[in-house]
């Protein structure tokens, strides 16, 4: 559980003041010693390193558990966003998370101040095509969850050619590791650091539920079915997954990888692993996004059957006998289209707010109740209580 950092103990015992100065959380995980930020009886620790930077020989291989550090760390912040095309939209004021940086594998975690019980945990993956998004999101705020007993974590995790990429010459430099899906792989990382760590902040690792959105629910959709992510996670919310699009083969993304290594001035399937590694982020950026992969079907950490294994009433709890529930469903994108909402009452778009003509905080149009707070309808509360409770209602 979150403690009080030793600071405020300093001043008491030196007679100092203490008025209008709030606590200071602090928590030991596996790493070290971090200092999070408290408001409203909700304590966040932002910016924490789940991996290692996945740069220079690292780029392209599957993540590294992080260094540890010695000295208290400062959890206050966002750490930069996963490198993209354009700094991601509606991220807080003045965030490090408006920097775009390779290294960016961090994760957030919003947790009640104080508890007695060992509480739920819920693991959020943004969308954006596997191309664009933040962990860092203003609707990705997880006071709301935390006021209901929840604990919320949202990550970084790699994107376009740095997150799905396959090539030659990286197959066999590391034919005994899965490949081409290292987006995917850093969320599995992120969730053994959750298995590792949670007790720290006061949650549950036996009660895990991971949820995503967009391109973040069909990551769900291949956790479900990741043999290295059983047991990491106990339940698994689905909302407007793309399962029935085009997957990649290991050969043919190989044989786009061979493509996109020419698009970067190299000598195409006959590149070097050395020379992959040392070409600049930017100029990976640069690269035409429509050669952008994922997933690949690599034979080890995601198979050709997924679509079969992971579609609507699939379960693997019966299929695989492991101790999950699954509830994909048809009806996802339906609610979504209907509600927009995001982790959090209090997160819904402001579009979904004005459908109505009304501004957030103006009042519930005639027959609607709405949250008193943001004006959520009944749809957003409806989904914020089955994300809590791990479960999906069809409408």
């Amino acid at each position: 559980m979150p403690k009080p950092y030793a600071l405020v103990m300093l001043l008491a015992t030196l007679g100092l003041p203490l008025t209008g100065l709030a606590a200071t959380p602090t928590v030991r995980i596996d790493s070290g010693e971090l200092i999070g930020t408290e408001s409203d009886g909700v304590a966040s620790f932002r910016g924490i390193p789940y991996a290692a930077p996945p740069v220079g020989a690292l780029r392209w291989r599957a993540p590294q558990r992080p260094g540890a550090w010695k000295q208290p760390r400062s959890a206050a912040d966002f750490g930069p966003s996963c490198l993209q095309a354009q700094p991601p939209r509606r991220l807080p004021a003045g965030s490090a998370a408006a920097r775009l940086d390779e290294d960016c594998l961090t994760l957030n975690v919003w947790t009640p101040a104080a508890h007695a019980k060992p509480l739920p945990v819920m693991v959020f993956i943004h969308g954006g095509s596997n191309l664009q998004g933040s962990g860092a999101s203003i609707y990705y705020d997880g006071s709301t969850f935390a006021h209901d007993g929840v604990i919320l974590v949202t990550l970084n995790y790699r994107l376009g050619l740095l997150g799905f990429f396959a090539h030659a010459s990286l197959t066999h430099a590391s034919s005994s590791e899965p490949l081409a899906n290292y987006g995917i792989m850093d969320q599995i990382a992120a969730l053994e650091w959750v298995s590792r760590n949670i007790a720290a902040f006061g949650g549950d690792p036996h009660n895990v539920t991971v949820f995503g959105e967009s391109a973040g629910a069909l990551d769900a959709l291949i956790l479900m079915t990741a043999p290295r992510a059983a047991h990491l996670f106990h339940k698994a919310i689905v909302e407007s997954a793309p399962i029935w699009g085009n997957w990649f083969s290991l050969a043919e993304a190989e044989k786009q990888g061979a493509e996109v290594a020419t698009a970067m001035g190299l000598s195409g399937a006959n590149a070097s692993v050395n020379e992959l590694r040392a070409v600049a982020a930017s100029h990976v950026l640069a690269v035409d996004p429509s050669y952008v992969l994922g997933p690949v079907v690599d034979g080890k950490l995601t198979h050709r059957d997924f679509r079969a294994r992971a579609g609507p009433g699939y379960s693997a709890h019966h299929r695989h006998k492991r101790q999950r529930e699954l509830a994909p469903r048809r009806g996802a994108h339906r609610q979504q289209s209907r509600d927009r909402s995001r982790p959090g009452c209090h997160a819904a778009p402001a579009r979904a707010v004005r459908r109505s003509g009304r501004q957030r905080g103006s009042g519930p149009a005639p027959g609607v109740s709405r949250c008193a707070l943001c004006g959520a309808g009944p749809l957003a509360r409806l989904a914020l209580r089955q994300r809590q409770a791990g479960v999906s209602v069809p409408l």
